[in-house]
Protein backbone atom coordinates (compact mmCIF):
# COMPACT_ATOMS: atom_id res chain seq x y z
CA UNK A 1 0.00 0.00 0.00
CA UNK A 2 2.81 2.43 0.85
CA UNK A 3 4.34 2.02 -2.60
CA UNK A 4 0.98 2.85 -4.24
CA UNK A 5 0.61 5.98 -2.08
CA UNK A 6 4.12 7.16 -2.86
CA UNK A 7 3.43 6.80 -6.59
CA UNK A 8 -0.01 8.45 -6.46
CA UNK A 9 0.95 11.25 -4.07
CA UNK A 10 4.53 11.89 -5.17
CA UNK A 11 6.47 15.16 -4.95
CA UNK A 12 5.10 16.47 -8.27
CA UNK A 13 1.52 15.72 -7.23
CA UNK A 14 2.01 17.32 -3.81
CA UNK A 15 3.40 20.49 -5.41
CA UNK A 16 0.38 20.95 -7.68
CA UNK A 17 -2.30 19.38 -5.45
CA UNK A 18 -3.73 22.58 -3.98
CA UNK A 19 -3.85 24.44 -7.31
CA UNK A 20 -5.49 21.49 -9.05
CA UNK A 21 -8.34 21.68 -6.56
CA UNK A 22 -8.64 25.47 -6.33
CA UNK A 23 -12.03 25.43 -8.07
CA UNK A 24 -13.37 23.38 -5.17
CA UNK A 25 -12.49 26.12 -2.68
CA UNK A 26 -16.17 26.87 -1.85
CA UNK A 27 -16.58 23.29 -0.59
CA UNK A 28 -13.41 23.56 1.49
CA UNK A 29 -14.49 26.93 2.88
CA UNK A 30 -17.84 25.51 3.98
CA UNK A 31 -16.15 22.52 5.61
CA UNK A 32 -13.61 24.69 7.42
CA UNK A 33 -16.34 27.04 8.63
CA UNK A 34 -18.30 24.07 10.02
CA UNK A 35 -15.17 22.69 11.71
CA UNK A 36 -14.56 26.02 13.42
CA UNK A 37 -18.09 25.98 14.84
CA UNK A 38 -17.82 22.33 15.93
CA UNK A 39 -14.51 22.97 17.66
CA UNK A 40 -15.67 26.14 19.47
CA UNK A 41 -15.97 24.26 22.78
CA UNK A 42 -12.49 22.70 22.57
CA UNK A 43 -9.96 24.20 25.05
CA UNK A 44 -7.85 27.18 23.94
CA UNK A 45 -4.66 25.16 24.47
CA UNK A 46 -5.92 22.01 22.73
CA UNK A 47 -3.82 19.41 20.99
CA UNK A 48 -5.48 18.32 17.75
CA UNK A 49 -4.79 15.15 15.77
CA UNK A 50 -5.07 15.60 11.98
CA UNK A 51 -5.17 12.18 10.33
CA UNK A 52 -4.48 12.30 6.61
CA UNK A 53 -3.14 15.84 6.88
CA UNK A 54 -2.32 16.06 3.17
CA UNK A 55 -0.86 19.42 2.17
CA UNK A 56 -2.17 21.11 5.31
CA UNK A 57 -5.29 22.99 4.22
CA UNK A 58 -7.19 22.26 7.43
CA UNK A 59 -4.06 22.91 9.51
CA UNK A 60 -3.62 26.41 8.11
CA UNK A 61 -7.27 27.27 8.66
CA UNK A 62 -7.50 25.83 12.17
CA UNK A 63 -4.14 27.25 13.28
CA UNK A 64 -5.37 30.72 12.37
CA UNK A 65 -8.80 30.21 13.97
CA UNK A 66 -7.34 28.69 17.17
CA UNK A 67 -3.94 30.33 17.82
CA UNK A 68 -3.34 28.43 21.09
CA UNK A 69 -3.68 24.98 19.60
CA UNK A 70 -0.94 22.47 18.85
CA UNK A 71 -1.26 19.92 16.07
CA UNK A 72 -0.04 16.42 15.34
CA UNK A 73 -0.27 15.77 11.62
CA UNK A 74 -0.21 12.25 10.26
CA UNK A 75 -0.04 11.23 6.62
CA UNK A 76 1.29 8.08 4.95
CA UNK A 77 2.20 10.02 1.77
CA UNK A 78 5.59 11.51 2.63
CA UNK A 79 5.52 14.07 -0.19
CA UNK A 80 2.13 15.43 0.90
CA UNK A 81 3.27 15.73 4.52
CA UNK A 82 6.50 17.42 3.41
CA UNK A 83 4.40 20.00 1.53
CA UNK A 84 2.28 20.46 4.69
CA UNK A 85 5.41 21.01 6.76
CA UNK A 86 6.75 23.51 4.23
CA UNK A 87 3.50 25.50 4.34
CA UNK A 88 3.49 25.42 8.16
CA UNK A 89 7.02 26.85 8.17
CA UNK A 90 6.05 29.56 5.67
CA UNK A 91 3.07 30.54 7.85
CA UNK A 92 5.18 30.57 11.03
CA UNK A 93 3.20 27.82 12.76
CA UNK A 94 5.61 24.87 12.45
CA UNK A 95 6.64 25.22 16.10
CA UNK A 96 3.04 24.32 17.01
CA UNK A 97 3.18 21.15 14.92
CA UNK A 98 4.44 17.60 15.16
CA UNK A 99 4.65 15.75 11.84
CA UNK A 100 4.44 11.96 11.53
CA UNK A 101 5.03 10.37 8.15
CA UNK A 102 3.27 7.01 8.15
CA UNK A 103 0.03 5.38 9.16
CA UNK A 104 -1.78 6.25 12.35
CA UNK A 105 -1.45 2.70 13.69
CA UNK A 106 2.35 3.07 13.43
CA UNK A 107 2.49 6.36 15.32
CA UNK A 108 3.85 6.05 18.87
CA UNK A 109 1.32 6.56 21.65
CA UNK A 110 1.09 10.09 22.99
CA UNK A 111 -0.99 11.98 25.51
CA UNK A 112 -4.63 11.75 24.40
CA UNK A 113 -5.81 14.44 22.00
CA UNK A 114 -8.53 17.00 22.64
CA UNK A 115 -10.00 16.61 19.15
CA UNK A 116 -9.25 15.09 15.75
CA UNK A 117 -9.94 15.48 12.06
CA UNK A 118 -10.14 12.95 9.26
CA UNK A 119 -10.97 14.88 6.12
CA UNK A 120 -11.30 12.97 2.84
CA UNK A 121 -9.34 9.99 4.13
CA UNK A 122 -11.42 6.94 4.99
CA UNK A 123 -13.02 6.63 1.57
CA UNK A 124 -9.63 5.28 0.45
CA UNK A 125 -10.02 2.41 2.95
CA UNK A 126 -12.42 0.05 1.24
CA UNK A 127 -12.49 -3.14 3.35
CA UNK A 128 -15.01 -2.56 6.13
CA UNK A 129 -12.85 -4.25 8.78
CA UNK A 130 -9.92 -1.96 7.92
CA UNK A 131 -12.14 1.13 7.98
CA UNK A 132 -13.43 0.14 11.42
CA UNK A 133 -9.86 -0.41 12.62
CA UNK A 134 -8.95 3.06 11.31
CA UNK A 135 -11.68 4.70 13.37
CA UNK A 136 -10.78 2.61 16.41
CA UNK A 137 -7.19 3.88 16.11
CA UNK A 138 -8.44 7.46 16.14
CA UNK A 139 -10.85 6.83 19.02
CA UNK A 140 -8.22 5.23 21.24
CA UNK A 141 -6.03 8.33 20.87
CA UNK A 142 -8.74 10.79 21.94
CA UNK A 143 -9.72 12.00 25.39
CA UNK A 144 -13.16 10.81 26.53
CA UNK A 145 -15.83 12.94 24.88
CA UNK A 146 -13.39 14.45 22.38
CA UNK A 147 -14.72 15.58 19.01
CA UNK A 148 -13.81 13.90 15.72
CA UNK A 149 -14.69 15.82 12.58
CA UNK A 150 -14.90 13.40 9.67
CA UNK A 151 -15.79 14.13 6.07
CA UNK A 152 -15.59 11.55 3.34
CA UNK A 153 -16.97 10.61 -0.02
CA UNK A 154 -19.07 7.57 0.55
CA UNK A 155 -22.36 6.19 -0.60
CA UNK A 156 -24.17 2.89 -0.48
CA UNK A 157 -23.22 1.29 -3.80
CA UNK A 158 -26.36 -0.83 -3.65
CA UNK A 159 -28.66 2.19 -3.29
CA UNK A 160 -30.81 3.19 -6.24
CA UNK A 161 -29.40 6.72 -5.94
CA UNK A 162 -25.75 5.62 -6.31
CA UNK A 163 -25.63 6.30 -10.07
CA UNK A 164 -27.10 9.78 -9.54
CA UNK A 165 -24.59 10.73 -6.85
CA UNK A 166 -21.74 9.48 -9.05
CA UNK A 167 -22.96 11.66 -11.91
CA UNK A 168 -23.11 14.62 -9.54
CA UNK A 169 -19.53 13.97 -8.39
CA UNK A 170 -18.33 13.74 -11.99
CA UNK A 171 -20.13 17.01 -12.78
CA UNK A 172 -18.42 18.73 -9.83
CA UNK A 173 -15.04 17.54 -11.06
CA UNK A 174 -15.76 18.70 -14.58
CA UNK A 175 -16.92 22.09 -13.31
CA UNK A 176 -13.65 22.34 -11.37
CA UNK A 177 -11.65 21.46 -14.49
CA UNK A 178 -10.58 18.05 -13.17
CA UNK A 179 -10.78 14.75 -15.01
Amino acid sequence: MQNILDKAFNTDMAARYDNSRAHMQPLKDALHWQMQALFASVPEDAHLLCVGAGTGEELLYLAKAFPGWHFTLVDPAAAMLARCQQKAQQQGIAQRCTFFSGYLHDMPDTTPFDAATSILVSHFILPLNERRAYYRQIARRLKPGAILVNADLSWDRQAASFADICQHWVALHQQAGLS
